[in-house]
């Protein structure tokens, strides 16, 4: 995210900071009032969005930690301020556009965030309904999640056995991988 620590591109480095930890939808996200986060109690409330649900969002550490980072005279109206307009946030595509291309990512959408909860979820052990808390639509979803995982493991194990050390992953990840696949 070293990207993101640029000054103009904060407002960003906080959006993708609620997605990743919590799996809203970009536009909830943008739409977030702080009447909504209720810091007490660990939880983000959404009553409007696209499902037309009512959505109960816990608040990890990490972003309890974000959100208390933000001085509490800035904490009324919209979350997210877009710093050209000082107006709330209403898209983040060209901005998005920009930091991926300045970090060099390729192939990867805002909503692909959204998936980091549940396989976060899924890399726990956690259950195919408690991971659906984390954003998946219905069971389907999460199962993939969990496929994905298996999958994600399987292909380390063969790269091993190739005798090719998985890009990306550092030896104690790997070895906790391969360790998981013979319990």
């Amino acid at each position: 995210m070293n990207v993101l620590s640029q000054p103009q591109y904060e407002y960003l480095k906080g959006i993708v900071t609620v997605a990743i930890n919590t799996g809203l939808r970009r536009q909830n996200i943008l739409d977030l009032t702080w009447k909504q986060i209720h810091l007490v109690d660990r939880v983000i409330e959404i009553t409007r969005n696209k499902s037309n649900k009512h959505i109960l969002k816990p608040i990890n550490d990490a972003l309890l930690e974000y959100f208390k980072s933000i001085p509490e005279e800035k904490r009324t109206g919209h979350v997210f301020i877009n710093p050209l307009t000082g107006k709330n946030c209403k898209e983040i595509k060209r901005a998005w556009r920009t930091v991926k291309e300045k970090a060099g990512i390729v192939d990867f959408r805002f909503h692909d965030l959204r998936h980091t909860v549940g396989t976060r979820l899924a890399q726990m052990n956690v259950s195919n309904g408690v991971v659906r808390l984390g954003g998946g639509e219905d069971i389907p979803v999460t199962v993939y999640y969990n496929w994905l995982l298996k999958r994600t493991k399987e292909i380390v194990l063969v790269e091993c056995l190739n005798g090719a050390f998985p890009r990306g992953l550092s030896r104690s990840k790997v070895i906790r991988i391969l360790e998981s696949l013979i319990k």
